[in-house]
């Protein structure tokens, strides 16, 4: 069975569009299919679908990955997300990968392409049925056109809404072709249309009358919305549909569709200049100009490096796409295991809370047999921790760096901030975690514990989110048996959640473990763990009494203060950055 999900944050297009590609997918396979939370579609009472399969079991937040599998369910597949790299904009293209989705997977996506769907055009004609409503308005009059205006949400985002000359233009289009035509608008928010249509008469009847006067019309203006697309498609009778070009990137687009799979056969685009364009000569410009932005499309390959993840029910389907060289720490049930993904590089382990016990297992198993590079990470490193662009950058590295993106963090100083080389720093002020502790209660506990002379600094440099490209050599400037002893004080907690006040403090330490010089960490002989006590007082007067400053600062108005910080420009500012960097 095919399992795909209705969630509330979905409007009725979106959720259309998830029933059909599931339901389409599944006849391809030649296998059933089932929608789960199918009472949360917001269609009913109108569109009376077969929802396949009863669904049992699964959990998971909205829009995935789910933490629970539906029973009977053993993979999760979700369709690839390419994002603009300076725009975040979705251009996603068609993914090869459901080709490879087999028996008994959950799928997730938008799925919204014409190619995915359209061998099965009549199928769907025929599952989407519906018994017309007697509406004031005969919308099978062949000199009538339905405008279709998107208001709502669209109104508070300029890159979507569409603006006013869009519409004046698909007006006089329509005109060109039929000077008798009498244009009705079918809108979710008559208000808004009202004031862009103050002439023509605006009607919403709900989900059911809006789409069936969509679906009946001779001639259509669509606006860059989901909910138009299967009246609109579906439509027998219709001679001209209108719709922006470049669909959801219409306002702002240099040649980039958002998303790249849809553009419709038959319908016709209109630009922002008012000229227009059909599927052919569409498909031939984005082409073109996907090849001369290649970079932008491609998918990424990490070669030569071996990638170890560290996931709790993360959505993995990223991963087989990036890398053939793999090893997958799985501390949960493994509920977003694509069925793509190598079940020979999958290992389940206890739920420990810390992708560091993963990292130092997999050290300690392999010292002395790494591999020249090793990649880790985390099963959620984007979107969660780094933007998928910023992530393309490091798939080549193989020299040592932290793999972040200060775009996905705000800090706020003084009790962190990026420094102009794009390196996390956060106050070292000897704060605990709120999570138990047995060996150490702070940074600077862990430092004395391997070097009792080590140079105390006001600022620590770390990974934020923990995800290092790293190499043999830099593994091995430490002994396996310092491994050891990391792997312990990540690991001790040994409850279900398991995490530990020491594993947040490791986060920290070990960016300057493997760099700083300066450290002189014994051999693991005279290294004995002993529990916690309080650490000496390290500091001299002035580093105490400023780190007392800036943490009362941050205390009381970090917002204000990081405001006030980030936008000033006077000399005393810029000498406090100097004297806190190192």
């Amino acid at each position: 069975m095919i399992v795909s999900e209705l969630y509330d944050g979905q409007g009725f297009g979106n959720q259309l569009w998830t029933y059909v590609f599931t339901r389409v997918l599944a006849l391809d396979k030649e296998t059933q299919f089932g929608i789960q939370c199918a009472e949360k579609f917001k269609g009913l009472g109108f569109l009376d679908l077969d929802m396949g399969q009863q669904v049992t079991g699964g959990s998971g937040p909205e829009g995935g990955p789910p933490t629970e599998l539906p029973d009977g369910i053993e993979h999760y597949y979700s369709e690839r997300v390419i994002l603009h790299p300076k725009l975040d904009v979705d251009i996603r293209t068609l993914d090869s990968g459901f080709q490879e989705v087999i028996d008994n997977t959950k799928i997730e996506g938008i799925f919204q392409a014409e190619d995915y769907i359209a061998h099965r055009k009549e199928d769907i004609r025929r599952w989407l049925r519906y018994e017309p409503k007697q509406l004031d308005i005969d919308f099978s009059d062949p000199d009538i056109c339905v405008i279709n205006f998107r208001g709502g949400e669209y109104k508070g985002n300029p890159n979507i809404f569409l603006r006013r000359k869009y519409w004046s233009d698909a007006v006089a289009h329509i005109k060109s072709a039929n000077p008798k035509v009498k244009f009705v608008v079918i809108t979710d928010d008559p208000p808004a249309a009202r004031r862009f249509f103050p002439k023509y008469p605006i009607r919403h009847y709900g989900i059911h009358g809006d789409y069936q006067a969509i679906n009946t019309a001779t001639y259509l203006i669509v606006s860059n919305s989901s909910f138009a697309f299967f009246p609109a498609w579906l439509n027998s009778r219709a001679k001209i549909c209108v719709a922006p070009k470049f669909w959801a990137a219409h306002n702002e687009s240099d040649g980039y569709w958002g998303c790249s799979y849809n553009i419709v056969r038959d319908w016709t685009y209109l630009d922002r200049d008012g000229s227009t364009c059909n599927f052919d000569q569409c498909t031939e410009e984005l082409a073109k100009f996907q090849q001369l932005h290649s970079y932008m499309y491609e998918q990424k390959k990490i070669s030569g490096a071996l990638v170890v993840v560290s996931s709790f029910n993360n959505d993995l389907s990223w991963l087989p796409r990036y890398s053939d060289d793999y090893l997958v720490f799985e501390q949960g049930s493994g509920s977003g295991v694509p069925p793509q993904l190598d079940r020979q590089k999958l290992r389940f382990v206890p739920h420990s809370g810390s992708n560091f016990k993963d990292y130092f297992s997999y050290i300690i198993e392999n010292y002395d047999s790494l591999p020249d590079v090793v990649f880790l990470i985390k099963g959620n490193v984007f979107p969660r921790h780094v933007r998928q662009h910023v992530f393309d950058r490091f798939v080549s590295s193989t020299e040592p760096c932290s793999i972040s993106d200060s775009k996905q963090h705000s800090p706020h100083f003084p009790l962190g901030y990026f420094d102009k080389s794009g390196k996390y720093k956060e106050l070292n002020n000897s704060v605990t975690f709120q999570f138990p502790a047995k060996y150490f209660y702070s940074l600077n506990d862990l430092f004395y514990f391997f070097d009792s002379q080590f140079a105390h600094t006001i600022y620590s440099r770390f990974s934020i989110g923990g995800q290092f490209v790293t190499t043999r050599e830099q593994i091995q400037t430490l002994a396996k048996s310092v491994y050891e002893i990391l792997l312990e004080i990540v690991s001790h907690n040994g409850k279900a959640t398991g995490y530990t006040c020491e594993s947040f403090i490791v986060e920290r330490a070990l960016d300057r473990l493997w760099s700083d010089k300066e450290l002189r960490i014994p051999e693991s002989s005279t290294l004995n763990l002993t529990l916690a006590k309080n650490a000496p007082q390290l500091q001299t007067l002035r580093v105490r009494l400023l780190l007392a400053l800036l943490s009362n600062i941050a205390k009381n108005s970090p917002i204000k203060f990081s405001k006030f910080l980030w936008k000033a420009s006077t000399n005393r500012v810029r000498s406090l950055r100097n004297f806190i960097s190192y």
